[in-house]
């Protein structure tokens, strides 16, 4: 059995896969449709929300990350 912390990590990276894609849709499209700008400020929300739990699981604290780090502190990180 996989580590729930590796196993929590794992589904967060997936989501940070998918929200990358929909932001990089979001910000190649040249007119915004009417309510674009609030689900891509959702997704920024929840990219910092993804941030503040990998810092809590992983116990490391970096105030210098960006939110668009993809792991916080991790020198093999790769910004979205």
């Amino acid at each position: 059995m996989q580590n729930p912390v590796r196993e929590r990590i794992a589904k967060l990276r997936a989501e940070i896969a998918q929200i990358s894609e929909e932001n990089r849709v979001y910000m190649a499209g040249g007119k915004k449709i009417p309510g674009s700008a609030g689900d891509h400020e959702r997704r920024l929300q929840r990219l910092q929300e993804i941030r503040d739990e990998l810092m809590a699981l992983t116990g490391k604290n970096c105030e210098n990350n960006s939110a668009l780090e993809f792991s916080p502190c991790d020198e093999n990180s790769k910004a979205l």
